[in-house]
Protein backbone atom coordinates (compact mmCIF):
# COMPACT_ATOMS: atom_id res chain seq x y z
CA UNK A 1 0.00 0.00 0.00
CA UNK A 2 1.50 3.28 -1.01
CA UNK A 3 1.31 6.57 0.92
CA UNK A 4 -1.49 7.98 -1.21
CA UNK A 5 -3.68 4.90 -0.71
CA UNK A 6 -2.85 4.85 3.00
CA UNK A 7 -3.87 8.52 3.37
CA UNK A 8 -7.12 7.83 1.51
CA UNK A 9 -7.74 4.81 3.74
CA UNK A 10 -7.10 6.88 6.89
CA UNK A 11 -9.38 9.67 5.64
CA UNK A 12 -12.09 7.10 4.92
CA UNK A 13 -11.58 5.59 8.37
CA UNK A 14 -11.87 9.01 10.00
CA UNK A 15 -15.00 9.75 7.97
CA UNK A 16 -16.45 6.42 9.06
CA UNK A 17 -15.66 7.22 12.71
CA UNK A 18 -17.37 10.60 12.32
CA UNK A 19 -20.43 8.90 10.84
CA UNK A 20 -20.52 6.45 13.75
CA UNK A 21 -20.29 9.34 16.23
CA UNK A 22 -23.08 11.20 14.43
CA UNK A 23 -25.18 8.02 14.40
CA UNK A 24 -24.56 7.45 18.12
CA UNK A 25 -25.45 11.08 18.91
CA UNK A 26 -28.56 10.73 16.76
CA UNK A 27 -29.59 7.64 18.74
CA UNK A 28 -28.99 9.48 22.02
CA UNK A 29 -31.07 12.39 20.72
CA UNK A 30 -33.87 10.01 19.66
CA UNK A 31 -33.77 8.29 23.06
CA UNK A 32 -33.96 11.69 24.79
CA UNK A 33 -36.94 12.67 22.64
CA UNK A 34 -38.67 9.38 23.48
CA UNK A 35 -38.04 10.04 27.17
CA UNK A 36 -39.46 13.55 26.88
CA UNK A 37 -42.51 12.22 25.03
CA UNK A 38 -43.10 9.65 27.79
CA UNK A 39 -42.74 12.32 30.49
CA UNK A 40 -45.16 14.62 28.65
CA UNK A 41 -47.64 11.75 28.30
CA UNK A 42 -47.44 11.10 32.06
CA UNK A 43 -47.83 14.83 32.77
CA UNK A 44 -50.92 14.95 30.52
CA UNK A 45 -52.44 12.00 32.38
CA UNK A 46 -51.75 13.69 35.72
CA UNK A 47 -53.24 16.97 34.45
CA UNK A 48 -56.36 15.15 33.25
CA UNK A 49 -56.76 13.59 36.69
CA UNK A 50 -56.30 16.99 38.33
CA UNK A 51 -58.96 18.44 36.03
CA UNK A 52 -61.37 15.61 36.92
CA UNK A 53 -60.73 16.16 40.63
CA UNK A 54 -61.23 19.92 40.23
CA UNK A 55 -64.53 19.28 38.46
CA UNK A 56 -65.63 17.11 41.39
CA UNK A 57 -64.64 19.86 43.82
CA UNK A 58 -66.57 22.46 41.79
CA UNK A 59 -69.67 20.22 41.78
CA UNK A 60 -69.42 19.79 45.55
CA UNK A 61 -69.02 23.54 46.00
CA UNK A 62 -72.05 24.15 43.77
CA UNK A 63 -74.11 21.74 45.88
CA UNK A 64 -72.87 23.40 49.07
CA UNK A 65 -73.75 26.86 47.74
CA UNK A 66 -77.17 25.59 46.67
CA UNK A 67 -77.77 24.20 50.17
CA UNK A 68 -76.64 27.49 51.68
CA UNK A 69 -79.13 29.36 49.48
CA UNK A 70 -81.91 27.01 50.57
CA UNK A 71 -80.97 27.50 54.22
CA UNK A 72 -80.84 31.27 53.80
CA UNK A 73 -84.23 31.29 52.07
CA UNK A 74 -85.66 29.06 54.83
CA UNK A 75 -84.28 31.40 57.50
CA UNK A 76 -85.76 34.40 55.69
CA UNK A 77 -89.15 32.67 55.54
CA UNK A 78 -88.93 31.78 59.23
CA UNK A 79 -87.96 35.35 60.04
CA UNK A 80 -91.01 36.59 58.12
CA UNK A 81 -93.22 34.12 60.01
CA UNK A 82 -91.83 35.33 63.32
CA UNK A 83 -93.01 38.80 62.38
CA UNK A 84 -96.53 37.37 61.98
CA UNK A 85 -96.21 35.18 65.06
CA UNK A 86 -95.32 32.45 62.58
CA UNK A 87 -93.23 29.76 64.21
CA UNK A 88 -95.02 30.10 67.54
CA UNK A 89 -98.38 29.89 65.73
CA UNK A 90 -97.21 26.78 63.88
CA UNK A 91 -96.19 25.13 67.15
CA UNK A 92 -99.51 26.10 68.73
CA UNK A 93 -101.41 24.64 65.78
CA UNK A 94 -99.45 21.40 65.96
CA UNK A 95 -99.97 21.13 69.72
CA UNK A 96 -103.65 22.14 69.67
CA UNK A 97 -105.14 18.75 68.76
CA UNK A 98 -103.19 16.67 71.34
CA UNK A 99 -103.88 19.35 73.96
CA UNK A 100 -107.61 19.33 73.12
CA UNK A 101 -107.70 15.54 73.43
CA UNK A 102 -105.84 15.71 76.75
CA UNK A 103 -108.32 18.27 78.10
CA UNK A 104 -111.27 16.11 77.04
CA UNK A 105 -109.74 13.05 78.65
CA UNK A 106 -109.05 14.93 81.87
CA UNK A 107 -112.70 15.99 82.08
CA UNK A 108 -113.88 12.39 82.02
Amino acid sequence: MDAKSFNKFMNDLQAYDQLRKVDAEKNIYIDNLKGQANKLHKMNQNNEEIIRNNEKIVKRQEKFIELQHKDINRLIEEKEKVGEGGIVDDVKKQAAIPMFIWILLSLI
